[in-house]
């Protein structure tokens, strides 16, 4: 979403940490593609049990990820980010 606004991955890391120092509650997000065994398989399954706009759309944001680079920022400098991020987190 930042990128469509003309706002940098870090200004948008930066504001996620200021707003978590604050709350102490907000999750990090990073702009990539969601693997593993957890979030996409388990929305596949509530979306057969109970199909949704919402699932579609999570679903299918992922899958326009796929294979994609990140042109205004690399996948390496989004990992160093979320570690960077992460690591003021705690």
């Amino acid at each position: 979403m930042g990128n469509g606004f003309g706002v940098s991955i870090e200004t948008v890391a930066e504001f996620v940490g200021e707003v978590h120092d604050v709350l102490k509650d907000r999750p990090v997000y990073y702009s990539d593609y969601i693997e593993g065994h957890c979030l996409i398989p388990n929305t596949k399954i509530l979306k057969s049990a109970h199909p949704s706009k919402v699932s579609d759309f999570i679903i299918g944001s992922n899958e326009a990820r796929k294979g994609k680079s990140n042109k205004k920022v690399s996948m390496k400098r989004l990992k160093e980010l979320r570690k960077q991020l992460l690591g003021s987190l705690t």
